[in-house]
């Protein structure tokens, strides 16, 4: 049984992780970019025929459909088609990874009289502006995306790419278009009643705005909006769901913790790293990378973090790994600790992690009110937690905020 989790900024810019099976190549020269991009989608369709899923199928898969692309793309200008022609070459452009061309080709398609799938063309064209980091013509878009009859998760993922952009160059402008998202959140949610793991994701996104709160340095802003946002789900029916008030919970102990003294962490096996208490440790930046053997995007976070860990190790930062034995690994099921153990111990050993693990128990998870992976906290050298992070890649936004917190004042033991 294979457990993989997707972030949303992979999600996003990927489209899919997807397992690739060969397909013999055509030796004619697609015609149009509708043929091509059909063409160079092959992959995800052969991953619902691959009895292969893995993780690095579907990387492979990915790379190749990306490859297929920029390949085809070679054939076309933008300005020589229109209408459905044209929006296939943005779609091109995009599982390309090619912003700058994505963006060119979407705004051209959305400029055509005839275009009828606005929608996508727009979450398209969102990601290319945000990736260029264009935020005076991303918002606009953003915002008609908000008023969309079709607002959906899909919508959502793609906003949320936005926020994350903005977090970390303007956070009041991150504030804004999140104030302007809540109400769609919190209706979205409750019309996605049975589907519980669905509305504690939706939940938790809208307490992020608490978070963007402390983070411009509100703090009663940030309570007063808990305390508000407490009093609805109580009158809310979903509310009576025992899942999601879980889940809420725990996203309401991550929006309070930070500037609180970090929890006890516990561990019954240090590997790779002697055995310490977080006390220990005081005087340094601590990164808690809160992981799993199922979750695929923590296995591909792996290299980032011990560059991470390689580039500021000396001006006191420490990343540490904490997992938890879940009594299964891969398509073993029932497996024992010694079993997990090992397999835990290859697949670090097969992907080269440098990092520290702690298998530990699920307290440790539950002090920091994390119920989804990857999962991120950051510690400052007064051991008080600072910022927590899930479902994030490890890029740009959390580097910035490793360098904020070794430039704090501090003493390294």
């Amino acid at each position: 049984m294979l457990r993989i989790t997707v972030t949303i900024t992979h999600f996003i810019v990927s489209i899919a992780l997807i397992c690739f099976v060969p397909v013999p190549q055509d030796s004619t020269a697609p015609r149009n970019p509708s043929e091509a991009y059909k063409r160079a989608t092959e992959p995800l369709r052969d991953w619902g025929k691959s009895n292969n899923q893995t993780l690095d199928t579907n990387i492979a898969a990915n790379k190749e459909q990306e490859r297929r692309a920029r390949e085809y793309l070679k054939l076309f200008r933008i300005e020589d088609w229109n209408a459905k022609q044209l929006f296939d070459l943005g779609q091109l452009y995009f599982i390309a990874l090619m912003p700058a061309e994505t963006e060119k080709a979407f705004a051209a398609y959305l400029r055509d009289p005839t275009a009828t799938e606005v929608t996508r063309a727009r979450t398209d064209l969102l990601w290319a502006l945000a990736s260029q980091r264009k935020w005076d013509e991303a918002i606009p878009i953003a915002e008609q995306l908000l008023d969309d009859s079709s607002y959906d998760w899909n919508i959502n993922n793609y906003l949320q790419f936005v926020i994350e952009g903005l977090r970390t160059e303007n956070v009041s402008r991150a504030i804004t278009l999140s104030e302007k998202r809540l109400p769609r959140l919190l209706q979205f949610a409750e019309s996605q009643a049975n589907n519980p793991g669905l509305v504690i994701t939706i939940l938790d996104k809208a307490l992020e705005l608490g978070s963007l709160y402390r983070e411009a340095g509100n703090g009663v802003t940030a309570n007063v909006f808990s305390s508000n946002f407490v009093s609805r789900f109580q009158k809310s029916p979903l509310a009576s769901n025992s899942k999601i008030k879980h889940g809420v919970e725990a996203a309401l102990l991550r929006l309070n913790l930070p500037g609180s003294q970090a929890p006890v962490i516990e561990g019954s096996v240090f590997i790779d790293m002697p055995k310490f208490k977080l006390a220990d440790l005081k005087g340094k930046v601590i990164l808690l990378d809160f992981l799993a053997h199922w979750c695929g995007p923590c296995i591909v976070n792996f290299p980032a973090l011990d560059a991470l860990q390689k580039k500021y190790e000396s001006r006191g930062l420490v990343i540490i790994g904490l997992t938890q034995y879940y009594g299964f690994f891969g398509d073993h099921e029932k497996t024992s600790d010694q079993e997990e153990l090992a397999a835990l111990k290859a697949l670090k050993a097969e992907r080269k992690a440098k990092l520290g693990f702690v298998i530990g128990p699920q307290s440790n998870f539950l002090a920091y009110g994390i119920t989804g992976l990857p999962a991120y906290v950051l510690i400052d050298r007064m051991g008080k937690v600072r910022v927590i992070k899930t479902s994030e890649a490890v890029g740009e936004g959390l580097e910035k905020i490793i360098q904020s917190l070794i430039a704090e004042p501090g003493t390294l033991p």
